[in-house]
């Protein structure tokens, strides 16, 4: 039911920014928390031309900076016409989850996802209890994917109160989107 929510509520974000109706979150393989109601969730964002600043649909604009924020994109697996990507992602100082995740194609939203995923490997490794819910989940649309480039276009942002940072792909992750992009081409 948590879930189903979680889906709803994003799903209705995506469509008021906008959004095609196409472009909703599919239900996330995750242990489910209470959905999170942040206000920080960066759905219908946007990145500037010097991708310096997300602005969110409701006009905050959050500066990019690497350096307060962390995780990674751990997993990506071609599911029909969708790429799920999952990870995790915090603030610098491994305090909780970040606010939000945005999966961006031409600086534009195409997901988000709101961390609340059970990560208690995150809790043993870095021995930090805000870290128990950091984990996302998301489903990307392959007719989304700019194929053109190795991890179709994608860049994935996670958002705190008061910053924005690109997560890194970890290890061989981005293999699905390849294969994605390869598939659509045949």
């Amino acid at each position: 039911m948590r879930r189903l929510l979680l889906v709803a509520a994003a799903s209705a974000l995506l469509a008021g920014a906008g959004c095609d109706s196409e472009l909703t979150l599919r239900d996330a393989q995750t242990t489910a928390a209470p959905p999170a109601t942040s206000p920080e969730l960066p759905s219908g964002a946007t990145l500037d031309a010097a991708e310096t600043v997300l602005r969110t649909s409701d006009g905050r604009r959050l500066p990019v900076d690497p350096q307060q924020v962390t995780g990674y994109i751990d997993s990506a697996v071609l599911n029909g016409d969708y790429v799920d990507i999952s990870g995790w992602a915090a603030p610098a100082d491994l305090s909780r989850a970040a606010a939000g995740v945005v999966a961006l194609v031409d600086r534009r939203s195409v997901a988000s996802a709101v961390p609340d995923g059970a990560r208690p490997d995150l809790v043993e490794g870095y021995d930090r209890p805000g870290l128990a819910s950091a984990g996302f989940a998301m489903s990307i649309p392959r007719s989304r994917l700019r194929c053109t480039e190795r991890t179709g276009g994608l860049q994935i942002l996670a958002a705190t109160q008061r910053a924005a940072g690109q997560l890194e792909w970890l290890d061989d992750s981005d293999a699905a989107v390849r294969s994605a992009c390869q598939e659509g081409h045949d």
